[in-house]
């Protein structure tokens, strides 16, 4: 099945605007269904085995539902992808796939993994995206499920939107434009399994057709 989608639904990874204080990047996530604005919390509690050293697991930011897209041009939007939330830690030669509850999924994407330890990086935290892409550059989830149930996942691609840690450096508290420029810097070779996920610094959208879009705050954390 091809992504579909209501006329609009976007997904706000944050909720404040730049001018605004956030003292958090698990800050808040916002939904507007018609009757009103409603916030939640999303928790980052970063999970370490010693201070200071690559997280184990950085539980996501996820999105909430909304009918319109934020206006501004402080919002970077960019395409909603349709597969599995997926993390990628790399520490040395060692490479970890994690879902969005931590679940260590490794093992059922050997490509992908080759794809990560030929990045040149030596630790890195990665946040993104596991999809089966067609040829006009749409998702299927049913194709993701299908080849991951087949143990046929050569053809899968991790697409991949922050970066969260590089080579001993916590990019957690740069603003989300900061590292996305980072990681398409680190992905401007990459090898095939891996893509990155651009973005547009428009105010609502305006002008472009997606049907199904995440929106940030591209200069808060």
């Amino acid at each position: 099945m091809e992504v579909q989608s209501p006329p609009w639904h976007a997904g706000y990874r944050n909720q404040s605007a730049c001018r605004q204080v956030s003292s958090s990047r698990a800050s808040v996530g916002v939904a507007y269904g018609g009757k009103g604005l409603k916030t939640g919390k999303v928790g980052r509690a970063i999970r370490r085995a010693v201070a200071g050293a690559l997280p184990d697991f950085v539980p996501p930011q996820l999105t909430a539902l909304a009918e319109t897209a934020p206006e501004g041009g402080e919002w970077a939007h960019e395409l909603k992808w349709d597969g599995y939330r997926m993390h990628a830690r790399i520490d040395g030669g060692s490479v970890r796939l994690l879902t969005r509850t931590g679940l260590d999924w490794t093992d059922k994407y050997a490509a992908i993994v080759g794809a990560l330890l030929a990045l040149p990086v030596t630790q890195a935290y990665l946040d993104g995206e596991l999809c089966a892409v067609s040829e006009a550059g749409l998702t299927s989830f049913s194709a993701m499920q299908t080849a991951t149930d087949a143990r046929s996942t050569e053809g899968l691609v991790l697409v991949l939107f922050d970066l969260l840690f590089l080579d001993g450096e916590d990019l957690t508290g740069e603003p989300l434009r900061v590292r996305k420029e980072r990681l398409e810097a680190l992905l401007a070779r990459a090898p095939p399994g891996l893509q990155y996920s651009e973005h547009h610094l428009v105010s609502g959208f305006k002008g472009m057709h997606w049907e199904r879009v995440a929106s940030e705050a591209a200069c808060l954390p």
